[in-house]
């Protein structure tokens, strides 16, 4: 068996699990491509944040 070693930091290396995972969502990555692409007032005012971010 062959291992294969990696010199990455830590949250680098959790970043690419959070990434992983999400692509894993079915509709998620199509999801956030949509919410990148709308005007952040709408992005916020969808989740509730409104202004009181």
């Amino acid at each position: 068996m062959q291992h294969i070693t990696a010199n990455t930091a830590r949250k680098d290396f959790d970043g690419l699990l959070d990434t992983v995972y999400l692509q894993s969502i079915p509709g998620m990555v199509e999801s956030i491509k949509e919410a990148r692409e709308a005007p952040a007032s709408e992005r916020l005012e969808d989740i509730g944040w409104g202004a009181d971010i």
